[in-house]
């Protein structure tokens, strides 16, 4: 993937100063901050959706030319950010989702959060207030999206609400922007950004859409799931759990991860290439065609039930309750 290959020598410079700074958190904190660094590594461990919280300053650079020293203080800082609301994220799905024990893990976040400030305020001279005015935008943003989840049932044509659940992944690009006297060039590259943040949304929410089964409402696929079951599937009023098997059946009998595919190819076309750096179009066009793949292999795979007559038994099976 190019829009980590290409900064794959920063990447280990950004990660060994990050696990240097928590190195240096107090007592026990210090060897926690470093084991989380460790297992987001997107070189060891292969996670690369949540390459765009930390490789956005990167990617920015192509529009502002600042240079690898205030990409890397800003991409340590963004790291930082991101564990700070993954740890917030995992205490709110409760404490058997949390890696550790929650009292360490919000002093640890508390942690995590001073440290980006402080790399972020290496680089907010040039209008310190307008950056954390940003900054609060983006927080009150993703607040309102996870505050929400439980009385609003996500909606996969809202590239606002999607994106508003990765907001403060923006600050990245806003710090740069500002930081090169660019700011004008700020609300079509947060449209950009939004665009693409949708995109990562649909992404994770088809990958996750196991684990969301018991509340389904927080998750764009599921949604789309409900949609093409139709009431003739799920019961009106309050709507029946989901199984594995309603996806299943909508998958293959009723195009639902088709669909969502083409919500996300349309997301990813309408970045503007004027406005976007090129590795955040990079980015969201491999994130749509990894749906994509998916919606065609479960298309392959009905094709090759159809001719070998296992479609009927699958219908069949999918149909049992």
């Amino acid at each position: 993937m190019e829009y980590i290959d290409r900064y794959r020598g920063e990447l280990l410079e950004v990660f060994v100063e990050a696990e240097a700074e928590a190195g240096r958190f107090p007592d026990e904190l210090g060897r926690l901050g470093r084991e989380l660094i460790g297992a987001c590594h997107p070189l060891k461990t292969g996670g690369k959706a949540s390459v765009i919280a930390y490789l956005l300053p990167y990617w920015m650079d192509d529009i502002t030319g600042l240079g690898r020293r205030v990409c890397r203080d800003l991409a340590v800082g963004s790291l930082f950010a991101m564990l700070h609301y993954s740890i917030v994220d995992d205490l709110m799905d409760g404490p058997e989702a949390a890696p550790a024990d929650p009292r360490r893990l919000l002093a640890l976040g508390q942690l995590f959060h001073a440290a980006f400030q402080a790399r972020y305020a290496r680089h907010a001279a040039a209008d310190p207030e307008r950056l954390w005015a940003l900054y609060a935008r983006y927080a009150a943003e993703w607040a309102a999206a996870v505050g929400g989840e439980p009385e609003r049932r996500a909606d996969p044509l809202d590239v606002r609400q999607l994106a508003r659940k990765s907001a403060p992944v923006k600050l990245g690009a806003a710090a740069m922007l500002l930081a090169a006297g660019m700011d004008e060039r700020l609300p079509a590259v947060e449209e950009a950004l939004d665009l693409a943040l949708a995109v990562l949304q649909l992404s994770d929410d088809w990958q996750d859409w196991a684990e969301d089964l018991a509340a389904p409402d927080g998750n764009a696929f599921l949604t789309i799931v409900r949609d093409a079951l139709g009431p003739d599937d799920a019961e009106a009023g309050e709507p029946r759990p989901f199984t594995e098997r309603d996806v299943k059946a909508a998958v293959f009998r009723r195009g639902a991860l088709a669909r969502l595919s083409r919500i996300a190819d349309a997301y990813a076309g309408r970045i503007d290439e004027r406005a976007a750096p090129p590795m955040l179009i990079l980015f969201a066009r491999t994130l749509a065609d990894g749906i994509r793949r998916g919606a065609e292999e479960a298309e392959a795979e009905v094709s090759r039930l159809i001719a070998g007559h296992g479609f009927s038994k699958l219908i069949s099976d999918l149909s049992k309750t």
